[in-house]
């Protein structure tokens, strides 16, 4: 049974009140991670005002999302001093006008593999200053309302994998299961093959033991026409 299958099979089973306390559990647990704050990130070794937003995902998965998202744009990104960097791009969200975006995702702990946390530093583009003086409140609202789609990408690019990878497993179990059914054929064949010489060697038993027969008859007559001695 699938994680997700068997989790919804469980909650059918619970009472009222339980179901009604995962379902505000489950719901405040999503809200926390669709929330983006301000704070702030080292860049260039300097601590620069960003944008940041939890997610509940690997970092490899997060950036891989985030770079998805940012192709399907139209621009690459490049890695540069550990943020990935996405210059004179037009964020509908943001800004009318093409911004500078830089993105760093790390995991908040080495024990918190699938957790990451997002920082995004945007700037108008070409700007060189990226100190307390960058007009971070500008951006506010729609960096939190594009981070928040970016957790949406996420979560969606996740899904994708997810059914990959279980499309994968189909596969594989199918090709296995294939495999198991030529081995049964060809162990039929081989069978079917032994048998026949089976059959084959039981005549050729009988044949050889009346061969003997005929040979020994032969000996006894050849014995019989010896001359007595004396």
């Amino acid at each position: 049974m699938q994680p997700v299958l068997a989790y919804f099979y469980l909650y059918k089973k619970l009472p009222f009140m339980k179901k009604t306390l995962i379902a505000f559990l489950l719901l405040c647990s999503v809200q926390l991670f669709s929330q983006s704050r301000q704070g702030t990130v080292e860049y260039d070794k300097t601590q620069v005002p960003c944008y940041i937003i939890d997610l509940p995902y690997s970092t490899s998965v997060a950036e891989d999302a985030i770079k998805d998202r940012f192709k399907k744009m139209g621009v690459n990104g490049k890695e540069k001093k550990g943020f990935m960097e996405f210059r004179n791009v037009i964020i509908p969200e943001i800004s009318s006008n093409p911004v500078d975006a830089l993105i760093k995702i790390e995991r908040p702990s080495r024990k918190e593999k699938d957790q990451s946390v997002l920082y995004m530093i945007v700037n108008p583009v070409g700007l060189t200053n990226t100190t307390s003086n960058t007009p971070v409140q500008d951006f506010a609202t729609g960096s939190n309302t594009f981070l928040v789609s970016l957790a949406g990408n996420t979560q969606d690019y996740s899904l994708e994998l997810e059914i990959k990878n279980q499309d994968d497993e189909v596969k594989k179990a199918e090709k296995k299961y294939k495999n198991l059914v030529d081995d049964a054929d060809d162990m039929q064949k081989k069978l079917k093959k032994l048998q026949d010489d089976i059959a084959d060697n039981i005549k050729k038993q009988q044949q050889q033991s009346a061969e003997v027969q005929k040979q020994k008859d032969a000996l006894v007559q050849m014995m019989g026409r010896r001359r007595k001695q004396g």
